[in-house]
Formats: C-alpha cells, structure tokens, sequence
C-alpha cells in the first residue's frame, strides 16, 4: 500500500499517497543528475516535483514531519526546502503557522505573462539567428511529441513538460546569456500556472502555435519568430480570465 503523507487512511477527500519505493527512485535520480545536491536541495526538488505535476494540490497542507520521515531525513534540510519553496510562492502559510501548497493569484500569473512577453518574443528573434543545428533538431523533436501528445490525449502534465522544454531550448538557442538565464529561472513557475491556464480544448491550439515558432526559427526569419513568440504568449493572456476567478 502507498504511505500515507498524513500518517492515516484516507476515508474521503484527496490526500496525497506515495510508496516509498516511488519516492527512493524520485530520490535517486536527484541525486544521479545532481550528484552534489544536500539533502536540502534534494527535499526541495522532490517536493517541488509533487507540486508542479499535481501530486500535491492548492490549498492542500504539506507536514514537514511526515515528509522528513519519508525522505529519510531530519526536519531541518526539509524546513530549508520548505522555507525556500515559501520564499519562491509555491508554498504559503496557513491558520496553524504550518505550510499548504499556494492557491494561484490571477495578478502572479498577470505579473509572469507580462514578465514573458518582455523576454521571450526578443528569444525567439534571436534563436532565428543564433539557434544550432543541434538546438533546432531538438525543438523539431519537441514539436514532434507533441504533435502526437495533442493527438492522443495524452496525460496533461506530459505535454506541459513539452512545452517547458521547448521554450527552454528557444532561450538557450538564442545567443544571449542574459535573456537566457532570466527565461530560465521562472520556467517552472509556468509549469505550476499552466496547470489552471491550459484547457484541453487548447492544447491543439498551443501545438499549432509552437509550429508556427518552430517554421520561423528554422527559416531565419526573425521577425517572424518574434511576431509568432509574441501572439502565442498574448493568447495566454487574453484567456486568462477564464481560468481564474
């Protein structure tokens, strides 16, 4: 049977279940990919992975003791990375001065669309001038599983995890450490947004979008690139309001 993140059995409403065996693999990959990480980076990964792919829930309560028993570590490189991950809004505090995952706010997805707009549509430009042979084989790549993603109806964190990764290889394609670097640190801020933002109905909409970036880039038409990058990203915004309340 799963553990249960609450120490009891779930007799109705959703809780969080995961086996240790899940968890030690979680562990072990962290851990082969960041073979340097501390047991504080390697809570803060494994927690903020629950998060982003819908283990855990907005709202829902994140008990350090019972967490630092299944990690196999002390409270404290758990409060670390449960303290950061506050710092960084994924987590907030509740009425009991404990931590719950963060419910999304319409003004943070706002304020990080805006923050996209500035960026990205310049990223794009550049990769349509900078992009490696390499880099755009893997955005062909990319659009390909996608493509077949959207076809299949294929679970939703997946194809999130596609479309992170393909504005990832559009910034570190595009030739401006800068840009890059600030593009980077807030992907996976998208991710949790994505969550509340993607429809299904739309995914086939955000597949076409990508392919109109991809065409751009690959002609090396920078301006183009730029144009598609920019409506792609105000679609965001335009429906926004539907999402949110």
């Amino acid at each position: 049977p799963g553990i249960n993140l609450y120490g009891k059995t779930s007799q109705g409403g959703r809780i969080m279940q995961q086996s240790l065996t899940h968890l030690q693999k979680m562990r072990e990959k962290i851990e082969s990919d960041h073979p340097f990480y501390n047991n504080t980076e390697i809570a803060y990964e494994i927690i903020l992975q629950k998060i982003l792919f819908g283990d855990l829930k907005p709202g829902e309560r994140v008990p350090q003791e019972n967490l630092a028993a299944m990690l196999n570590m002390s409270r404290t490189p758990v409060r670390d990375a449960l303290l950061r991950l506050e710092q960084e809004r994924y987590l907030e505090r509740n009425s009991a001065n404990g931590f719950q995952v963060t419910k999304p706010r319409l003004k943070d997805y706002a304020d990080l669309c805006e923050f996209r707009l500035a960026l990205e549509p310049r990223a794009a430009y550049f990769a349509a001038r900078n992009i490696s042979e390499g880099e755009l084989e893997s955005l062909r790549q990319n659009l390909e599983e996608m493509e077949r993603a959207a076809r299949s109806s294929e679970n939703k964190y997946h194809i999130m995890e596609l479309d992170k990764r393909f504005h990832e290889i559009i910034a570190e394609g595009c030739g401006n450490e800068y840009i890059r670097d600030a593009i980077l640190q807030y992907q996976r801020k998208q991710v949790f947004n994505m969550h509340f933002c993607l429809q299904e109905k739309n995914i086939r909409f955000v597949y076409n979008k990508h392919r109109s970036i991809y065409e751009a880039i690959a002609r090396s038409d920078e301006n183009g690139a730029e144009e598609q990058m920019r409506s792609h990203l105000q679609f965001y915004i335009k429906n926004m309001y539907d999402v949110y309340e």
